[in-house]
């Protein structure tokens, strides 16, 4: 993308449905269209502007727009988990009851990420209303740590897994959006009981379930309740007009109409205040028509039914364009993260998004997803290392609407758990995903010959012999498969070669085996697999439309990479006999915005030339994300690319683990878009100091003014700095009380043996503490004393943190060496 930063595009009078044919190039993709009835379905209401919003601006600057009157309840929810009562080192839950759309999980998110740092692990999972036990297990575990060799896929084994590991740790864990006491109580089953501090935090709509899951643990309930006045009026007109003074006279009254009808509902009030702040001018008739609901007025809960109007009206007064790719929301399990790249790969590979004015399809798609966002539509989840969104949800309410509509314009057809159909045979998606653990159950489902023929997409999510018979689909675009428990060693995809009209295929674990030749996918765009596929077929880089190439850790990589001129993505790792062809190729791909190399064995000196000479080839592209991961590439090619000529200035994230600069190179300072950098240098400069991020030295001092935006700091030692060094040179951090706007300090100190413990560093209050050990099986085992490290590390932190009135905790590790 050529700088999104400033990149500022209007789109209006958007006609896309009809311009989209003219791309197609058969009967059957126009009927696809037509099959839609979309150009039938556009709103009375005037479609608003589609504007490109600066995504590293919207994604520092979400939580600031829309977190209003949250802070008292934040910090009262803080102070039920973190009491010293009596009690308090038992296990606790906390549960946040409330309606749709009150603002449960917003708060349950900001109480998370302002004390996980706090525990020895910690996990958030979203549940849906029916939700898989095995996922939600399999979720948890990965958050906390656990990491394991063998594949989990029953349920006792995943409960008994997880239980055996947060034994002796202090955890907290996040339950959002609980419907049942039966799933309740079957997660409670994984929660290891000892008194270590641990904290659960619970969400639900259901007040009585939220007092079920009180009794056999220590711990309150919290109601959320709907924004006063002041909150609502402030919350609406930020989103409006950025604060309330701006409001011109002849809106306050309407105004206050639409804020009532809200009810202190956030997401009625930031829904409603998206759409007027999309409407670009100020005139009375707009607003009023919010207003003239029909219907509403008869539901049991008037809030919900004003959400539920202003929602439907968020859809309709949505261009063509950004309807068609919300509709496609409908085709991801609900209640999930949505990954923006798959969403953006897949739109495209749909025919959703074209170029415009301009810019190319991603770009465009870019533009789409953001203003989703910031009309509330969607929330975003993850955001990554330099400030951009990784992760979507969908409100529980919008997505209820966006598969209604999706399945009324027959726009997807849904097979769920009871094997029922939602939606038309006749539509070109289907979507499969079981979200119950039904490991004993087939696909019975019988489709006929002519949707086999016009079904162009299939995304599969559940066991694998609940699947279509693939085989059978010869006019997939877009085939994604994601298993998470098999009855059979490997699943047979040789047949995938016969899908000519394939654009986007990715598949997740299961094993499984694709054909040895794909040349006749001349279409494919996306080619995503991971580890449990070992063959790759010989002539995946003969295909010149692949935009992205993701290929599992040990995977031979094909020769040709230079045949890939639309690669945009490359993730691959290399090994000893990936040939050097390779590394003389990938400099040549000049469309590549994202790379990343892994190196499993040694590099010979020729290989790490070639790698180096095409590094900087690409500096005169516009690659945005450079890692290279593992491997040994030594000072050989930190020499070179000390060098880099031209510099890549698109630069956004470089983590280059195993190159060795002998100095901080020049050409960093010159990269103005760069946020996120990991590297390794011999020697530094004090004019190189200023471009880095960390660097390990013998001790630190922090003068007045320094880093003033810091709020974590991560520092290590060796045992020896403990008790200062033999030349008496003092190893604790000084000048920390410099640190305005620090809160929290992570040390890790390497010892013979490994330790570990939270230490609340709280200045003139008594804290307690608890050590812990790891055993050869990683199962913590809680200690009775800590030992002499122990005293030591925290003596010398506290003295250098005793100035600070700012730091909320000390976070201390000891790790074995």
């Amino acid at each position: 993308m050529s700088s999104m930063n400033a990149l500022l595009v209007t789109l209006t009078n958007m006609d896309g449905l009809s311009d989209q044919q003219k791309e197609w190039r058969n009967k059957d993709a126009i009927e696809h269209r037509d099959r839609y009835k979309l150009s039938e379905s556009v709103p009375t209401a005037t479609p608003t502007h589609v504007v490109a919003i600066d995504p590293q601006h919207l994604a520092l600057n979400e939580e600031e727009d829309g977190l209003v009157g949250i802070e008292g309840p934040k910090q009262k929810i803080i102070r039920m988990l973190m009491d010293e009562e009596e009690g308090s080192r038992k296990l606790k839950v906390i549960s946040i009851v409330g309606s749709a759309g009150i603002g449960k999980t917003t708060l349950a998110k900001q109480v998370y990420l302002e004390i996980k740092g706090r525990f020895d692990c910690s996990a958030f999972v979203s549940l849906s209303q029916n939700p898989s036990m095995n996922k939600i297990f399999t979720h948890i575990l990965s958050q906390v740590g656990f990491k394991t060799r063998r594949p989990l896929h029953r349920e006792y084994d995943l409960i008994d897994e997880l239980k055996q590991y947060l034994r002796g740790m202090r955890y907290l864990i996040v339950i959002n959006n609980i419907w049942s006491e039966s799933v309740w109580d079957t997660i409670c089953l994984a929660f290891a009981l000892r008194k270590c501090g641990s904290r659960v935090i619970i969400t639900t709509c259901i007040e009585d379930l939220g007092s079920v899951c009180r009794p056999n643990f220590y711990g309150h309930i919290y109601k959320v309740e709907p924004l006063n006045d002041f909150d609502s009026r402030m919350l609406f007109f930020r989103r409006v007009f950025s604060n309330e003074d701006a409001c011109p006279d002849h809106l306050r009254k309407v105004s206050e109409e639409i804020l009532r009808m809200c009810g202190g509902v956030p997401l009625a009030i930031t829904s409603v205040a998206s759409i007027l702040a999309g409407q670009g001018d100020m005139m009375i008739e707009k607003w009023e028509r919010i207003l003239s609901s029909r219907g509403y007025e008869l539901e049991t809960d008037p809030t919900i039914g004003w959400m539920r109007h202003v929602l439907s009206f968020s859809y309709s007064n949505l261009c063509p364009e950004l309807r068609t790719c919300l509709l496609y929301l409908s085709t991801f399990p609900e209640y999930c993260s949505i990954r923006k790249d798959d969403l953006i790969r897949q739109w495209i590979a749909e025919g959703l998004v074209k170029e415009k004015f301009g810019c190319d399809q991603y770009e465009i798609a870019e533009i789409y997803f953001n203003n989703l966002i910031k009309r509330s539509i969607i929330n975003p989840v993850d955001i990554d290392d330099c400030g951009m969104v990784m992760s979507c949800r969908v409100h529980d309410l919008m997505i209820d609407l966006i598969i209604s509509k999706a399945i009324e314009e027959n726009f997807i057809a849904i097979l769920d758990d009871q094997h029922t159909m939602r939606g038309s045979h006749e539509a070109r998606r289907f979507t499969l995903h079981f979200n119950r653990d039904l490991e004993n159950t087939e696909q019975n489902l019988v489709l006929t010959r002519s949707v086999h023929h016009q079904t162009r997409s299939i995304s599969f999510l559940g066991p694998i012999q609940c699947m279509l018979v693939i085989s059978e689909f010869k006019y997939l675009r877009l085939l994604q498969i994601e298993v998470y428990y098999s009855n059979i060693d490997s699943y047979d995809l040789t047949h995938m070669c016969e899908f000519f009209q394939l654009r986007y295929f990715r598949i997740r674990g299961i094993l499984c085996k694709l054909p040895e030749k794909i040349g006749g996918l001349k279409y494919l765009e996306t080619f995503d697999i991971d580890d449990n596929v070992k063959n790759i077929p010989s002539d995946v880089c003969k295909l010149s439309s692949m935009a992205h190439l993701t290929l599992p850790k040990h995977a031979k990589i094909p020769s040709g990479i230079d045949k890939l001129v639309a690669l945009r993505t490359l993730k691959v790792s290399t090994s000893y006999d990936t040939s050097i062809e390779f590394y003389e190729g990938f400099g040549s791909l000049r469309k590549l915005r994202e790379l990343e190399l892994g190196a499993t064995n040694y590099m010979s000196r020729d290989k790490v030339v070639s790698l180096a000479a095409s590094l900087m080839k690409l500096g005169s592209c516009s690659l945005r994300s450079l890692i290279l991961r593992n491997g040994d590439l030594s000072l050989e090619a930190g020499d070179r690319l000390n060098f880099w000529s031209p510099p890549p200035l698109h630069l956004r994230r470089l983590h280059v683990f195993e190159v060795v600069f002998s100095y901080v190179p020049d050409w960093i300072a010159k990269l103005d878009k760069l946020t996120s950098m990991v590297i390794r240098i011999r020697e530094i400069s004090k004019d190189g100091f200023g471009v880095l991020a960390r660097y390990k030295v013998p001790c630190l001092v922090f003068e007045p003014l320094a880093m003033p935006r810091l709020q974590i700091l991560n520092i290590q030692f060796d045992e020896e700095c403990l008790y200062g060094r033999d030349d008496g040179v003092p190893c604790e951090p000084a000048g920390i009380e410099h640190l305005t706007n620090l809160m929290q300090i992570s040390a890790h100190i390497h010892l013979a043996h490994h330790w570990m413990w939270q230490t609340p560093a709280l200045p003139r209050r008594k804290v307690k503490h608890f050590s812990e050990r790891h055993d050869e099986d990683g199962h913590g085992q809680v200690e009775e004393e800590a030992p002499v490290y122990k005293k030591a590390a925290e003596a010398m932190l506290t003295r250098a943190t005793s100035k600070h009135p700012g730091i909320h905790y000390v976070n201390i590790q000891f790790i074995q060496m």
